[in-house]
């Protein structure tokens, strides 16, 4: 399934957040052994929408008008993967 998002990124409010730059925490970490897990496929649904804005994701399908939850990939504030 294809969501074109076109016209609904067009009118959304950008994020303008940055992600931190690692030399703001990385003296935290300094002489420590670090181990970590990255998991890419959860963060395609990591924004949850907020309830009144789901109707703008609506779609028709033969089981009826269906309504995205999560934030998807290719809006324009959806992660970057």
């Amino acid at each position: 399934m294809v969501h074109d998002l076109q016209k609904l990124n067009k009118v959304m409010i950008k994020d303008s957040g940055l992600p931190p730059h690692i030399e703001e925490f990385v003296d935290a970490f300094a002489g420590r052994a670090f181990y970590g897990i990255g998991d890419i496929m959860g963060g395609y649904d990591e924004r949850e929408l907020d309830v009144t804005t789901r109707p703008l994701t609506a779609f028709e399908t033969p089981l009826g008008r269906m309504k995205l939850t999560r934030l998807p990939q290719g809006a324009t504030n959806s992660v970057a993967l």
